[in-house]
């Protein structure tokens, strides 16, 4: 990302999110500098956040069931609302809306208030990159999609996680801007410039154990490895996204595998988010092999920290690497082509790849950098 220098009024302008999740955080903390921002949402994240920052936070309309969901690992998103959100909005008006995202029922309330305050402009985030597979998620995609098309004159501007997002939703939504943007990474991640003492290729698959996150792909993909190459693979979920139904049947497929000594799950990473990035210290690789991901902020934090990564190619953060050069892609559920990478890895050059990331990291994708970027699209 170039560095532009048009100058903003940050200090009378009012910029609200609807909608929160770890990936915008640090984006928010940079613009509360010099912004007044407000945030609604139903929790904040297990980070630190601004201080300067005005939190709203509402109940989440069935936050039982998206619990339930959650914790069984389905992909069924519910159309979540905030209640009394429209009152609040009300309550602290602001200049710019960037609402996340359009397939949940708080969007239709945004529009609302938006409607009734034209003059506020509205910034859809979206973490879409294509149709949901099973028939209930894309009865209801559909639904939103044909709303989103109805309503989007009333939008200023879409902001897309990863640009196979841009190009998807360009065959609907053609009235409105569409851009992909990447937020900034934490400038307070560590730099490990070292590798992991001895010879073995330590790699951490940070995620909950939870059947899309493709655990068992890794297991297969290990049967292929040969036992001679010196690999320790550990699975990790976060406290709080552990007791997963899946861990006995996947300590089961690795016993089975007989690859006990290769494979093993750790207990899982308490919070806050950041001491996942302590733990990067102990491993060479990170690797996020899941079937669908938004963007999976395990893996910009690790190559800011130094540490190469290996993903699917659904994972939407791989918009992060350079395949080959600051870590590898492989095509989702593809056991095979993910054993290859593992047999190909070299302890020397994936520490290369890692300094390389690092670089990439934290000379592209800045706080400062990024939201100059940020401003110039939505102000």
């Amino acid at each position: 990302m170039d560095d532009r220098t048009k100058n903003y009024d940050t200090e009378t302008q009012k910029i609200g999110f609807v909608g929160f999740n770890f990936v915008t955080k640090h984006l928010v903390n940079k613009l509360a500098e010099t912004a007044n921002v407000h945030v609604w949402t139903h929790s904040p994240p297990d980070t630190s956040l601004s201080k300067k920052i005005n939190f709203h936070q509402h109940s989440l309309s069935w936050a039982g069931l998206r619990e339930k969901f959650v914790q069984s690992g389905s992909q069924l998103t519910l159309p979540h609302y905030y209640k009394n959100l429209n009152k609040s909005l009300k309550k602290h008006p602001v200049d710019v809306i960037i609402v996340m995202d359009f397939i949940r029922i708080w969007y239709w309330q945004v529009l609302w208030y938006g409607y009734k305050n034209p003059n506020v402009k509205i910034i859809l985030l979206t973490e879409t990159k294509h149709k949901p597979s099973s028939l209930v998620g894309k009865i209801g995609f559909w639904v939103f999609i044909w709303v989103a098309t109805l309503t989007q004159k009333r939008l200023h501007q879409i902001l897309t996680y990863h640009p196979d997002g841009t190009q998807y939703l360009k065959k609907f939504l053609t009235r409105t801007p569409i851009t992909h943007f990447v937020f900034p990474v934490s400038e307070e991640t560590p730099l490990y410039q070292t590798p992991t003492p001895g010879e073995s290729i330590r790699i951490l698959v940070p995620a909950r154990l939870v059947p899309f996150k493709r655990h068992i792909d890794v297991i297969e993909a290990m049967k292929q490895v040969p036992s001679t190459k010196n690999i320790q693979i550990d699975f990790a979920s976060f406290v709080g996204l552990n007791n997963s139904p899946l861990e006995n049947t996947l300590r089961k497929d690795i016993e089975q595998s007989g690859l006990t000594k290769k494979i093993t799950i750790i207990p899982p990473i308490p919070q806050p988010f950041s001491n996942y990035y302590k733990l990067l210290k102990d491993y060479d690789v990170v690797l996020l092999p899941s079937e669908n991901e938004a963007v999976g902020a395990v893996v910009p934090a690790a190559l800011r920290s130094g540490r190469a990564c290996i993903t699917s190619d659904t994972v939407g953060a791989n918009t992060f690497m350079k395949d080959g050069h600051t870590g590898y892609i492989f095509p989702t559920k593809d056991t095979g082509a993910l054993s290859k990478v593992l047999i190909e890895l070299d302890k020397s050059t994936i520490h290369q790849a890692g300094g390389y990331a690092a670089c990439h990291m934290r000379t592209h994708y800045s706080t400062t950098a990024c939201t100059k970027i940020f401003l110039e699209l939505v102000t």
